[in-house]
């Protein structure tokens, strides 16, 4: 089973997202290039990281045929829409075996992207990153997407993954779909894995988090209003304790609710996902190991 590697969350304006999450209690990388356009800044955490993204000054979308299009087009779109999650990148250590993977699975083309890139780590260590991206196609969501992400250098530290927060760990992510039952062969076939759980539920526990499937209404139940069909609809991550979340929220005036035991930043608030936050136990285990920045 591939483990969730980072999630790619586009927001309209990188710098405010970046002083949203710090007042949420994240520490935040510094701003980074891609070489089609996008900008991003991480958060790390235990085993994975989330990736702020948004469109540099004169941003220009590559055309369809570009190997950068399958991911600076849903940033795109997404940004277009006000922020949302349009991506997921699971581990990888060979991104041209995982592209023939997807097209043997029927999964698209596999297309294939290989970049690098600028980075600092927050002690201030520069490096330069090279990646390699394999991007399996989902027809039926063309708002969610999956792509393998392999990193032919790891690049993390111990302060970048310390939160005032307490945040830890990824707990999960949730696809929000109508019928989450039928998504779960094709999303089974990225993740390398046979879906768990109740069939009108589908899970994959990926050692650095829950990949969950499920229905919109599910979906509001377990994380507050707002989930759409096709969409990532939620984020869920596992905290030392709440008490710190509420304070931080509270103090910068973040909208928030408890839903079902976590604490949750609803999508209006928190670039078109619901963020949660929960103690452990939550839904996946520790994996110690540095997240690339």
């Amino acid at each position: 089973m591939r483990a969730i590697d980072h999630l790619v969350l586009a927001v309209p304006d990188l710098a405010a997202a970046a002083a949203r999450y710090r007042a949420m209690g994240f520490t935040v990388g510094s701003r980074n290039l891609h070489p089609w356009g996008t900008e991003n800044a991480v958060v790390q955490l235990d085993g994975s990281y989330l990736e702020l993204i948004g469109l540099s000054d004169g941003f220009l979308p590559p055309p369809p045929d570009h190997p950068a299009a399958p991911f600076a087009g849903p940033v795109a779109a997404a940004v277009a829409r006000g922020g949302g999650l349009p991506l997921v990148a699971l581990g990888s250590a060979d991104a041209d075996a995982d592209a023939a993977r997807f097209r043997a699975a029927g999964l698209g083309q596999g297309r294939r992207l290989d970049f690098r890139r600028a980075a600092a780590s927050p002690d201030g260590t520069a490096a330069t990153l090279r990646f390699g991206l394999a991007f399996a196609a989902l027809p039926t969501l063309p708002e969610a997407g999956l792509f393998a992400c392999r990193h032919h250098q790891p690049f993390g530290d111990a302060a970048g993954r310390r939160h005032v927060n307490g945040a830890l760990r990824l707990g999960a992510v949730v696809l929000a779909a109508d019928r989450p039952g039928a998504l779960a062969p094709a999303v089974g076939a990225v993740v390398d894995a046979a879906a768990g759980g109740p069939a009108g539920r589908p899970t994959f526990d990926t050692p650095t988090g829950q990949l969950a499937i499920m229905t919109p209404a599910d979906a509001e139940a377990r994380y507050g209003a707002g989930a759409v069909a096709g969409r990532f609809a939620a984020v869920a991550l596992v905290v030392a304790a709440l008490a710190p979340v509420r304070a931080l929220l509270d103090r910068a005036g973040i909208p928030h609710a408890e839903v079902a035991g976590a604490v949750v930043v609803p999508p209006h608030a928190a670039f078109g996902v619901a963020l949660a936050f929960a103690p452990a136990p939550c839904h996946s285990g520790p994996r110690n190991g540095d997240a690339a920045a």
